[in-house]
């Protein structure tokens, strides 16, 4: 095999669903491709274990560094396969793997700043079409990626997100809260939430709103409520203790390439409530519970049916066994294999 250098620009951003994904498909290949490199910028955050992997290469930082001296370093080093694991990549560069989690760039600009939509409509159409393989996270993600960009059927690949590692379930003993957790932006459809959550009037129980703001994405207001709590960013420690104090998890997301806060929630026993959106269905089946996602009373109507009961953890054990990052990582591996 030839080598193989992963984008490292992930070890410089904050954590949230796409790098999460990098992170545990980047820990696991290390593992199994041991001559694997991970190339990063100067202000990278770089872990214990991809420390003997890991390669700073050149000054700059983001979309800079990203086009311009990540291609650099790649050329001057016979020009590796390169992996990238979080949307973005070199336009520059041909012998590359991409993995586009979804277009909803595309398909709701209004939700992101003018900035970056522009910049990810004239990105993404050109790293598609050079790209090697483009891999993604769903079937909803494999259509619309399809239809949008007209990728082959033998160019794409599906490579789902799993639990990742340092979710556990604690055990504790579960409260009267409901959870919900992704970034603040007009997507995840918050403001159904809060208003489902206040018709629903459940004195008793605490609404808690997980989630940093970024500058990619439109406004999201928010709500005072002495029942609401909002969070900002929570440390990975704090998130998975709130995740198992939490007996109900809610996403009422109108768009997603996947979703990884439900499986974290399902590791530590929460009630599922989700949207009734293609990606959950595919995703989740029969193993939650549904709501439409602009429907404030359907959501009333089912946290009521929780509020008189004692909160207890729900086991979803078929469902996490059916997505993990071992399994994931191993598709990344035979993928590789084929391509160096």
């Amino acid at each position: 095999m030839s080598r193989v250098v992963i984008n490292g620009k992930f070890l410089s951003q904050q954590t949230t669903g796409v790098q999460m994904f990098a992170h545990e498909i980047t820990k696991q290949l290390v593992v199994k491709l041991p001559n694997i490199q991970i190339f990063c910028p100067r202000n990278a955050s770089i872990p214990d274990w991809a420390k003997p992997h890991a390669k700073i290469v050149g000054n700059k930082s983001g979309i800079a560094w990203e086009q311009f001296e990540l291609p650099k370093a790649l050329n001057a080093e016979d020009k590796p396969l390169l992996l990238n694991l979080c949307n973005a990549a070199p336009i520059n560069y041909n012998n590359q793997v991409i993995t586009l989690h979804d277009v909803a760039f595309i398909d709701h600009p209004e939700w992101f700043s003018k900035s970056f939509s522009l910049w990810y409509k004239f990105l993404i159409k050109r790293i598609v079409a050079k790209a090697r393989r483009v891999i993604t996270v769903s079937k909803f993600s494999q259509d619309r990626i399809q239809s949008v960009y007209k990728v082959p059927n033998n160019k794409i690949n599906i490579i789902q997100n799993g639990v990742p590692s340092d979710m556990i379930n604690l055990n504790l003993p579960k409260e009267k809260i409901i959870i919900t957790a992704g970034s603040l932006d007009p997507r995840k459809n918050l403001n159904i939430v809060i208003n489902g959550f206040i018709e629903a009037d459940l004195s008793d129980w605490k609404l808690i709103i997980v989630g940093g703001k970024n500058a990619s994405f439109g406004k999201v207001d928010v709500v005072n409520h002495s029942n609401i709590e909002w969070t900002g960013y929570l440390d990975r420690k704090k998130l998975i203790e709130l995740y198992n104090k939490a007996a109900i998890y809610i996403s009422a997301s109108r768009y997603e390439g996947f979703g990884i806060p439900v499986l974290e929630a399902m590791k530590a026993g929460c009630k599922i409530m989700l949207s009734d959106i293609p990606v959950y269905r595919e995703l989740y089946r029969d193993q939650v519970y549904y709501f439409e996602p602009d429907n404030k009373n359907e959501i009333a109507n089912l946290l009521r049916t929780f509020q008189n009961t004692t909160p207890l953890a729900t086991n979803h054990i078929t469902t996490i066994e059916k997505y993990s990052y071992n399994l994931s990582s191993d598709t990344f591996a035979e993928l590789i294999q084929e391509l160096s």
